[in-house]
């Protein structure tokens, strides 16, 4: 029987041999190991030695970390990178205002968090101010025009009045129903009067009509031959736009560097675009093209993902078949 050879105190690695353990069910030492990032747990003596355990794991994640210290990503720039949760890596970041925040790489990347949250309180600082607009608004305010108003009548002993927007006309006429001015009354009346116009009842002895609450006329055939008529010609104008077609001229269309297995770097202007005429080069030739090349599309994008520090699976993706990225895709318009 070999002799054990103590190995407390050793250092592999990032980690530092603690204590001894009870052997393994095949006979092999285990060791209790304390890994640089203060993480304890066992390890065998033999992956030790050779070198196969140097860490918990985390130093692997670590290598695979893209820095953004000293990027802008709206008010705010990355200082430096304090940790990771959920395969994330979360970036201390000053913002413009003075404040810091902790910020995970994938919402700076894709533009969810631009501003330590001040931009929101900016915007949201006065909400008397935007109450009132509200109110002056001639969409959403007192006014005829308020895109909710309706036409009423209501008459009673003679006295027929016509009008639009009921809560208006209920807060200039008071003295008709009887209430205070406060906003809780003319709310109570216009409800009570729109609900008599639906019922068709009375409301304090007043008829109430609502003229637009009569049931909307069915479209005749040939109305609906001519909107179906306009629907296919406005779609044909639309995509006779090159702007919204198929190829790389297409709007959404980013510029993508593909890397082959030889290493030759292969520009790509729309992805889906390329994939339709080279997914042979991936998978063995189909019918159905258009689901071939979504698939190779996708195992791209799932590489982009990855670099972005938002990966897509539970552990970041490099490469597809062999084929890999040379950066992130970038829009058209962002190309220097």
């Amino acid at each position: 029987m070999a002799k054990l050879i103590d190995l407390t105190g050793q250092q592999f690695g990032a980690l530092v041999v603690i204590s001894r353990a009870p052997n393994s069910s095949d006979g092999s030492a285990i060791w209790n190991v304390r890994c640089s990032c203060g993480k304890e747990f066992s390890a065998i003596g033999g992956n030790l030695r050779s070198g196969k355990a140097t860490s918990c794991g985390h130093t692997r994640f670590e290598k695979r970390q893209i820095s953004i210290a000293g990027e802008r990503f709206g008010k705010l720039v990355a200082i430096e990178r304090i940790g990771s949760k959920s395969h994330n890596s979360i970036w201390r970041c000053r913002c413009d205002c003075g404040n810091t925040a902790d910020v995970a790489m994938g919402n700076l990347r894709s533009g969810h968090t631009t501003s330590c949250g001040c931009a929101k309180k900016e915007a949201q600082n006065d909400p008397t101010a935007r109450v009132k607009a509200l109110k002056e608004s001639p969409n959403t305010g007192m006014y005829e025009t308020n895109r909710s108003a309706k036409s009423y009548i209501i008459s009673k002993n003679e006295i027929r009045y016509e009008f639009r927007n009921l809560r208006n006309f209920v807060r200039e006429h008071t003295e008709l129903f009887e209430i205070g001015s406060s906003d809780t009354d003319m709310r109570r009346v216009a409800s009570r009067i729109s609900s008599a116009a639906r019922t068709g009842t009375k409301y304090k002895g007043w008829t109430v009509v609502c003229k637009d609450s009569s049931p909307k006329k069915e479209l005749s055939e040939a109305h609906k031959e001519h909107m179906k008529s306009l629907q296919k010609a406005g779609l044909e104008a639309a995509m006779s736009v090159p702007e919204n077609q198929r190829g790389p001229q297409n709007r959404t269309s980013k510029i993508w560097v593909l890397i082959d297995p030889s290493g030759k770097h292969v520009p790509v202007l729309n992805l889906l675009d390329w994939c339709r005429e080279n997914y042979t080069l991936f998978e063995p030739p189909c019918d159905d093209v258009d689901k071939a090349a979504r698939r190779v599309a996708s195992g791209f994008r799932c590489i982009a993902s990855s670099m972005r520090g938002v990966p897509s699976r539970q552990r970041p993706v490099s490469s597809y078949k062999g084929w890999g990225l040379a950066k992130i895709p970038i829009k058209k318009e962002d190309k220097k």
